[in-house]
């Protein structure tokens, strides 16, 4: 089967039922909430499936396919397209997503994140949510999943061990 926008082989069982590749998906997802609810059609993405997207709303808000579940820097919402603490605190929600908690944690703003997810979150910010566009963008799971694999690489060999 072929993507219905692209024409590339499909691989994926996910991909062959929507009848899109992840990227191509993505760029759909931002097409399509470009009229209409965009609040609807941006959220309708599944973060582990298509990557993130971002869109500013008409009301100057942004809007994400992951929520503000942890708010430790910004209590009015996410932000992008510079350093601050909007952006700060969607990097860490798309972090806490990516890298779910497992035996080592810490609490932030009474929720339990990976040491992991908490200690890349600001390279995140720096690597993605700062120079995203400032009404919005997607960046693919491809591209996401193979950020977090090299830096986790990098975590684990940074690690002291006292065994």
């Amino acid at each position: 089967m072929k993507c219905t926008k692209c024409h590339r082989s499909l691989k994926r069982m996910v991909s062959q039922q929507r009848g899109m590749g992840l990227v191509c998906y993505c760029r759909y997802l931002m097409e399509q909430s470009k009229s209409g609810d965009a609040n609807e059609v941006i959220l309708e993405g599944e973060l582990s499936e298509v990557g993130l997207i971002v869109k500013r709303l008409p009301n100057g808000s942004i809007a994400a396919n992951v929520s503000h579940l942890i708010k430790h820097h910004s209590p009015t919402g996410f932000e992008c397209d510079y350093s601050g603490s909007g952006s700060a605190d969607l990097a860490l929600n798309v972090l806490h997503r990516l890298i779910p908690p497992s035996h080592d944690t810490t609490e932030v703003s009474g929720i339990l994140v990976s040491i992991e997810a908490y200690a890349l979150y600001q390279d995140f910010k720096r690597d993605f949510i700062e120079g995203m566009n400032k009404d919005g963008g997607c960046i693919p799971i491809s591209v996401l999943k193979a950020w977090v694999e090299s830096k986790l690489r990098a975590f684990d060999e940074t690690a002291v061990s006292f065994d």
